[in-house]
């Protein structure tokens, strides 16, 4: 499936474009002075949102597997101990990979000019949750023919 209602041709390779990145995208930033742009620590969804609409179209996403029981990966800042504890004290402070998805489809539904937008995705997830990291995208962006797939032949 390729998208049909690109606004720009872009029949050259990707890397002969420019292409504004946005690092620790998921982090919420805070400003106690006009200089100073440091990462609260704490994750939030309207971050994607203002990174796309500062030209930002390669979004990092570091997904790690969600709770023991669940199935839905989240998004959370980096974990430096696989411990339970420390897997718990983040799963507060983290967002539904599900639901970054969907804000990405509603920033391109609203600014459809905007293609491409790159996922890159850090994955640190089991087996199970990248089965449903690869779910929830090809149902959000591929039924809206959003997502883009290389001719297999």
């Amino acid at each position: 499936m390729v998208c049909s209602h690109l606004y720009s041709i872009m029949n050259e390779p990707l890397n002969n474009y420019w292409i504004n990145t946005s690092h620790d995208t998921y982090l919420r930033r805070t400003k106690a002075s006009s200089t100073d742009n440091k990462p609260s620590g704490k994750t939030d969804l309207q971050s994607y949102t203002l990174a796309m609409y500062r030209g930002a179209r390669a979004i990092e996403l570091d997904v790690w597997d969600g709770p023991m029981g669940g199935n839905d990966p989240l998004i959370r800042f980096g974990v430096t101990s696989f411990s339970e504890s420390a897997n718990k004290s983040r799963i507060g402070n983290s967002i539904p990979f599900k639901d970054a998805i969907l804000t990405i489809s509603y920033f391109l539904q609203s600014e459809p000019y905007s293609y491409p937008i790159i996922l890159l995705i850090e994955n640190h997830c089991s087996l199970p949750f990248q089965e449903k990291m690869a779910s929830d995208i090809e149902e959000i962006l591929g039924k809206q023919s959003m997502l883009y797939l290389p001719d297999p032949s």
